[in-house]
């Protein structure tokens, strides 16, 4: 059952100890470094929903100014001690700012809204970031999934509002025509259930049907849940593959 917005806050109230430990230690400096270099040196970030406070420790250690908030309270709690500033408890409702940012940073956080509130907070954000700016991840993700032969997608879980800013451009593929004509792309996708968070629904919308039985026993999706370490960090992840579309 997808989560709605309160359950999910009641959900990082009772497990914000938890989701902390599981991801404060996750290195994302590719993503850090893409990111970057389009702040100027010194800039202002806005980290929205901001989690552990893991990636604004890393904006702050490299010299930036940053705010951050999240709308757990548990969860910005543990954030300010981690930075040793305060993080504000707050939604993407209360953002209000004015060409504020030079920097947006909204990792896994967004995907947590209804698909109805997300053109809302998509423009208040961008009424917060300064003039000039662009659209970092999402075009340039679109652009290559147009331009692939074959498409192999990790991610750590699934979301059905995150799902659907690509779905078109999948489908896209899936039935390529074109002129000159193309063979459709093969996509795979690995998700994981890790903390519970992947929506159901949104495995039914990316098959465009509920997936069988025999997918997910052939995919390994009921193999036992395994405990790996990384780099001193525990993570909890039960993979399941869902077929080639």
């Amino acid at each position: 059952m997808k989560r709605s917005a309160p359950d999910t806050l009641a959900w990082y109230a009772e497990n914000a100890g938890r989701f902390f430990d599981d991801t404060i230690a996750v290195d994302l400096t590719p993503l850090h470094e893409r990111f970057l270099a389009l702040v100027p040196a010194g800039g202002h970030i806005l980290d929205a929903g901001c989690g552990s406070g893991r990636d604004s420790k890393v904006f702050l250690e490299r010299g930036y100014r940053v705010s951050a908030f999240d709308a757990a309270h548990q969860l910005a709690g543990l954030a300010t001690s981690h930075l040793g500033q305060a993080v504000a408890t707050r939604t993407f409702d209360d953002v209000d700012e004015v060409a504020c940012y030079d920097g947006i940073w909204a990792c896994a956080s967004l995907l947590h809204l209804a698909a109805a509130d997300i053109p809302g907070a998509l423009q208040r954000l961008l009424v917060a970031l300064k003039p000039g700016g662009e659209h970092h991840f999402l075009p340039h993700l679109c652009t290559a999934i147009a331009q692939a032969d074959e498409i192999d997608l990790a991610v750590a879980f699934i979301k059905t509002t995150g799902m659907r800013l690509l779905l078109p451009d999948l489908r896209a593929v899936l039935g390529a025509q074109g002129d000159p004509p193309r063979q459709p792309t093969r996509v795979r996708i690995l998700t994981s259930d890790h903390l519970d968070i992947t929506d159901p629904e949104a495995l039914r919308n990316t098959l465009g049907r509920r997936p069988t039985l025999a997918e997910f026993h052939r995919s390994g999706a009921g193999v036992p849940r395994v405990r790996q370490q990384y780099e001193g960090c525990h993570l909890r992840i039960a993979y399941l593959l869902i077929a080639s579309l």
